[in-house]
Formats: C-alpha cells, sequence, structure tokens
C-alpha cells in the first residue's frame, strides 16, 4: 500500500458523494431491455399446492442457453458500470486500503511459533515458523517459489503443525473445488513426504497425535472429477492415517455408509490421545449425538455422552473428567464436567455458570480457561481457572472481533483483534501475569482514527430489541442525505460482527454508511435469539432487517432513497427477502451468492434444512413460501435497482438461484430502475479462486452500480 495521504485526502476530497437532488429522475438508470428469458410450464406439487417454477430450465447451468443468457446478462452489467466515473477510482483506492502485510495469528509446537505472512498485494500465503517469541522466521512453503507448486495447479489451503513440531500438514486445492487434499513437510529439512490423502471437505478436521505419528480425519467418497462443481459429502466416515502408510491403508473409526442422512460434523483428539469426540448430526431433523471413544481401552466402541439438538464441545479432561462447552439447558452456555461412567444429566456439575451474556468460544490455555463472551454482541474475553474461579478480564484495544490460539501446556497465549477499520492486531498475554504486548500489527496506508464504529439499538416489527453497529467517517454530517449500506446476516447461530472489508472503507471514504443488525437467527444472544429467526420463525430475520431499514431512515443516518440492502450466502435471502416485501424502503440492493429459491434449494443444498426447514414438511413449506424471493415476485411492481451477484463455480449456494430471481424480478419490474446480474467468472463460493486484482474489480464495480443506480455524483475532477 504506497499510499500518500496527502494525495489521498485531496482525492477524497473531491470524490465525497454528493448526491443530485433528483432521486426520482432515471437519467441514466434506465435499462431499455433486457437478455430475453422464455418461460417454460414446469411446477412442482406440495401438499396440494402447485408452485410454478417457469425458469426451472436455468437449474442446467452448463447447457448453451443458460450460458449464452449469463453471458448477455453480464455484458449488460459490465456495460453499465464500466462507463462510470468512478470505477477505476474505485479499484485504485480498495487497493490500496487492502495493500499490507499481514500476519496470521501464531500455533505453538515443540517451542516454535508457526504462522503464515502474506505481503502487501500479494495473491498467497506464506508459512512461516520461528523459535519463541524472538526467534528469526523461516519459510517453510512460499506457494510462489515452491516447486511443488508451480509444477502443478494445486493451491495451498490450509496448515497445521504436529504438537511436537516436527511436521507440517499443509492442504491442496484445485481451482474452484472445495476437495482438499493433505500433504507432509518435514519442518527440520523442508523436505514433502510421500503421504498424501484425498477425499476431504476442509482442513479443520484434522486431528493431530500428540507425537506426530498420525492424524485422524474426515473423508467422503470423491466424485470422478474433483476439481467439478460437484461438493457432496457421501458416505462420511473418521479415518486414522499413520504417517509412512498409504492412504489405503488408513483404518476406518466410525462410519455410517448405509445412512446418508447422518453426517459426522466434528471430530476432536484430547491433547493426551486418550479420548476421540465425534459430533454426528442428522441432517433433516438437525438432532446431534455426542460420541467419545476410550483410545486407552480395548474396546472401539463409542459411547453416546447426548442425543439432541443442542451443541457440545470437547474442551480437555481432567483425569476421568471430561470438560464441555454446551448450550444444553442454557441458552447462553455453560461449561460442564461428566464422567463416561455416569453420562446421564442428573451427573453432570457446572465449572463456567451461564450468564446474562453469551459465550462466544472457549480455549484451554496454560492450564486455564479463556472464555470469549458476547455482551450485546461486542467480544468480551475473560480468564477462569480449571475449576472454573473468574482470575481477570483482558482488556481489549477497543470494539472488535477476537482470535485465540494457545495450548493446554504453555502460558503464552496470543489473539488477533480487528474490526472494520483494523485487518488484524495481534498481540501477547502472559496468563501469569495478566500482561498484553503487542507482537505483530499490520502496517496501514490509511488511518482507522478517521472513523467511527459505535452501536445502538432498536425495535423489531414485534418490539425485540436488536442491536445494531453503525460505522462512517467521523466528519461526515448524518443528516439524512448519506447512502447507507446495510448488511445482514441472522443464520446458523453466527454472531455478526463487522470485520475489516476493505470495499466498506472506500465506501465510507465516499461519504456512506455501513450499518450491521445483528438479526435473529444468529448467535448475538444464545440459543433462543437463533432460534427465533430459524426455519419457521425466518420471518423474524427478515423483520428485524425491515426495522433496522425504518430505523436508520428515521434517524437520519439516510433515507430510503439512499439505503442500500446486502447480505450473501446463506443470508442472502434476507435482503431479497425485504425487498420483495418492503420495496419502498430501499434505494437499491446488492444480493451476493444466495438462496432465492427457497422451495428446491435442498436439491443443491441438503445441509441447510436444519435451518431453513423442508418443503416435504406442511408447515415448513407454508413458510417457505410465504418469503422465498424467487416465488414472491410480483408483477408490474416498482423494484428499486437491484444487483443479484453470482459465482461461476459456487458449490455451496449454486448461481441458478441468481439466474431464476434475475430472469423472474426483470420480467415484473414495473418501474425503470435496473435489475441486473455480475457474474464472479471462474469464482467459487463468494470470490473464493480468484486474484485479488479479481476480487477488487468485482467490490468496485458493486459500488460503481451503486454510484449510479442512486443518482449519486461524485465530483471526480
Amino acid at each position: 500500500m504506497s499510499y500518500s495521504f496527502v494525495r489521498g485526502f485531496l482525492t477524497l476530497a473531491c470524490l465525497t458523494l454528493v448526491a443530485t437532488g433528483k432521486a426520482d429522475e432515471t437519467h441514466e438508470k434506465a435499462i431499455t431491455s433486457y437478455p430475453a428469458a422464455r418461460r417454460v410450464d414446469a411446477f412442482d406439487t406440495f401438499h396440494g399446492v402447485k408452485v410454478v417454477d417457469p425458469y426451472r430450465w436455468m437449474e442446467e447451468m452448463e447447457s448453451e442457453e443458460v450460458v449464452a443468457w449469463v453471458r448477455a446478462q453480464d455484458d449488460l452489467f459490465r456495460s453499465y458500470v464500466n462507463d462510470s466515473r468512478v470505477t477505476d477510482w474505485l479499484r485504485k483506492r480498495i487497493g490500496e486500503i487492502r495493500r499490507f502485510g499481514s500476519y496470521s495469528t501464531p500455533t505453538q509446537a515443540g517451542g516454535q511459533l508457526f504462522f503464515s505472512w502474506a505481503d502487501a498485494g500479494a495473491n498467497r500465503r506464506t508459512v512461516l515458523v520461528q523459535k519463541g517469541l524472538s526467534g528469526k522466521a523461516k519459510v517453510l512453503i512460499d506457494p510462489d517459489q515452491f516447486r511443488y507448486f508451480q509444477e502443478s495447479q494445486w493451491q495451498l489451503n490450509g496448515w497445521g503443525p504436529s504438537p511436537d513440531g516436527r511436521l507440517l500438514a499443509f492442504g491442496l486445492s484445485k481451482g474452484q473445488s472445495a476437495w482438499r487434499r493433505i500433504k507432509f513437510l518435514d519442518v527440520k529439512t523442508g523436505t514433502i513426504r510421500a503421504d498424501e490423502l484425498s477425499g476431504l471437505g476442509d482442513f479443520s478436521s484434522i486431528q493431530w497425535t500428540s507425537d506426530g505419528s498420525g492424524i485422524f480425519y474426515r473423508r467422503y467418497d470423491l466424485p470422478d472429477d474433483e476439481t467439478s462443481a460437484d461438493f457432496t459429502l457421501k458416505n462420511p466416515r473418521i479415518c486414522f492415517h499413520q504417517i509412512g502408510l498409504d492412504q489405503e491403508e488408513d483404518e476406518v473409526v466410525l462410519a455410517y455408509p448405509d445412512r446418508p442422512e447422518l453426517f459426522v460434523r466434528r471430530t476432536v483428539l484430547s491433547s493426551d490421545d486418550r479420548y476421540l469426540f465425534a459430533t454426528v448430526t442428522d441432517k433433516g431433523s438437525g438432532i446431534n449425538r455426542i460420541l467419545c471413544r476410550d483410545l486407552g481401552r480395548s474396546e472401539k466402541d463409542f459411547i453416546e455422552l447426548y442425543r439432541g439438538k443442542s451443541s457440545f464441545s470437547f474442551l480437555t479432561h481432567a483425569g476421568e473428567e471430561l470438560l464441555f462447552l454446551t448450550d444444553h439447558g442454557a441458552s447462553h452456555g455453560r461449561i460442564i464436567s461428566l464422567r463416561l461412567s455416569a453420562v446421564d444429566e442428573e451427573s453432570w456439575s457446572n465449572r463456567v455458570q451461564e450468564t446474562k451474556n453469551k459465550i462466544n468460544s472457549v480455549s484451554v490455555a496454560g492450564n486455564r480457561l479463556v472464555v470469549q463472551y458476547l455482551e450485546d454482541a461486542r467480544p468480551v474475553m475473560k480468564i477462569f481457572d480449571m475449576n472454573g474461579k473468574y482470575e481477570r478480564t483482558v482488556e481489549l484495544p477497543g470494539m472488535g472481533g477476537v482470535g485465540v490460539s494457545g495450548t493446554e501446556e504453555s502460558s503464552d497465549l496470543f489473539y488477533s483483534f480487528g474490526n472494520l477499520f483494523n485487518p488484524g492486531t495481534i498481540y501477547h498475554l502472559d496468563l501469569k501475569t495478566g500482561e498484553s504486548r503487542l507482537f505483530r500489527q499490520a502496517k496501514l496506508n490509511f488511518s482507522p482514527e478517521d472513523y467511527v464504529l459505535k452501536q445502538v439499538f432498536y425495535r423489531s416489527k414485534d418490539g425485540t430489541r436488536i442491536p445494531l453497529f453503525i460505522a462512517h467517517k467521523k466528519s461526515l454530517e448524518l443528516n439524512g442525505k448519506s447512502p447507507l449500506w446495510m448488511y445482514g446476516y441472522g443464520h446458523g447461530g453466527w454472531a455478526a460482527f463487522p470485520w475489516f472489508q476493505a470495499h466498506l472503507v472506500a465506501w465510507m471514504d465516499l461519504g456512506g454508511v455501513y450499518a450491521l443488525p445483528g438479526l435473529r437467527g444468529g448467535g448475538e444472544y444464545g440459543t433462543e435469539w437463533r432460534d427465533a429467526g430459524t426455519r419457521r420463525n425466518k420471518q423474524n430475520a427478515i423483520d428485524d432487517y425491515i426495522g433496522a431499514a425504518e430505523w436508520l431512515s428515521k434517524n437520519q443516518y439516510t433515507s430510503p432513497k439512499r439505503l442500500v440492502a446486502n447480505g450473501g450466502s446463506a443470508s442472502g435471502m434476507v435482503p431479497a427477502a425485504a425487498v420483495t416485501q418492503r420495496p419502498d424502503l430501499f434505494g437499491a440492493a446488492v444480493i451476493d451468492v444466495p438462496f432465492l429459491d427457497m422451495i428446491r434449494y435442498p436439491a443443491s443444498a441438503q445441509g441447510f434444512t436444519s435451518g431453513f426447514g423442508t418443503p416435504e414438511d406442511p408447515e415448513d413449506f407454508k413458510v417457505l413460501l410465504s418469503y422465498s424471493p424467487y416465488h414472491n415476485v410480483k408483477a408490474n411492481t416498482k423494484y428499486p435497482p437491484i444487483l443479484i451477484s453470482a459465482a461461476e463455480k459456487d458449490q455451496s449456494t449454486v448461481p441458478w438461484h441468481c439466474y431464476k430471481f434475475a430472469a423472474a424480478i426483470q420480467d415484473a419490474q414495473g418501474g425503470s430502475d435496473p435489475i441486473l446480474l455480475q457474474v464472479i467468472w471462474g469464482a467459487g463460493h463468494y470470490t473464493y479462486g480468484t486474484t485479488i486484482e479479481e476480487r477488487t474489480t468485482t467490490l468496485a464495480h458493486q459500488i460503481s452500480f451503486l454510484v449510479k443506480a442512486l443518482n449519486l455524483n461524485p465530483d471526480t475532477n
């Protein structure tokens, strides 16, 4: 990021967005015609209800007709944004903001620190190792120099050292495929071992034995083409690989080959190799089975510790006492202990009681429990001893998200702190003294002190109090005229917090405001909050989103003509539903890689039925049909400008959702505002698999769309 602040200040002063005062006019916005999309007589019938699907043919995404239509749509979008006067400036500015060197939080192993580094503007990260806090870093894997990557199309995708620090497992993927392979590097010599594991859906499933002699991992049946868009996780099983042997010799520890509805979701090995835990989930019902095998005994059977919809995360054990973080009987979470000899609930005991604040995560480090709470969705970190006695609260450097890395044996804890204006500062915490010191910090070419991040609260439709983060430049005058970008998630129990995104910093540099409401369905206030926006309660999340839009306009942060609805992935449905239900509340929408046909989504995403429900269930079906964006587009309705962004190779939220919705709402548009489809060519989910330059262009085009569609008039002279 070689950026001159003097030059930047003058440029930004010229580029601050100014409303034209002609919000109702369409002088540049109108699209005279869209690529034609034929309608077919396709339908499904559920519980006696006929559900029409006129664009069913678009699900055949590789057909010549679909490809031609998608190409024409994307060409139309690019012609709309490429003549924007700010597109080039946005590419440059976003590139400058994100051009910094960054470190990952270190992982401790064998008296060494392992971490990754990305130089300013680099597309790939380098893995390094150093001895202790002050040792000299040594490069282990540099994807740009490493012969193994140069001679193949593999990309580095995840890594993790053995606990003794002798070996480094590293993940490989090709193109946009979500499939992983695993190789092993000798840390001392830098040589790659012959072992190679395939059929992994993610790197996080790897569990090293304490002596580095092998790993437990989750394996699936691979499709014929490992680089294809087929990411169906078939026949999940837990395997053990002994270093030095062929994968086909690996022991299958747990499998359900005749139970395709069961999914092995999580695998954890205790640090002393004694206990192996697995979470097995029924994809349809959402029922979890928490299983444990005592590896110190000759019996190979797993013992079922729990069966139900609560979550359990193994933390550590003290002799026979097993410690878990669970939300069972505690919506906000608690830490319990139990014994294999007495797994009934009456025998459990609390180590850390439930409080009014949700436990977001727990780490075991230095013989202590490091507990992260969410206090009104804001992270707070507290330290307890192993018996659950409170020791101290870690003083964080402000309002931000926290990531923790530590080991059970070492009193050295590392944590990263970041927010919308901070890509991540890493601190070293001495658990014995409670003292935090700066360890690594990114060198930025902009000043985070120029921006403000605050939190307010508002009431949703049913009176529920909802947290709302708001960010903007400190110098911005809040008079209701500013364009505002509102993102919402509200799915899967994930608590949303404003994380660093370069394009949003650029948006604020242009005079924009950013808002993030904590929608129900997320994890801001525990399982009751999550369940209140899940499945048959999904309309609550949409109402929360609509309520935020109303509050922001009423309180002069923006106006309906300037408010941008945004969300993506599992949350992409929310802004789309909000816009189809209340088009009057929004000036525009950017909908990223979403689910939009909520009746047929299970055909490509069975794993999401516990969160959204299934049309096979009559009550679920009624709810899904009531808000499904694709099915609730109304003819001759004046919709605001909408940009639907699809990733061509997306295996998570397949792009036909975007194609069908775009065709339907273009046909229904009763006004002259543009409805456009952006295609991120060659990309997996979101922009996965693309270069930094390609991602920068994608985001610059989205903001350019908003500048033009909202009739904003930046002075670029």
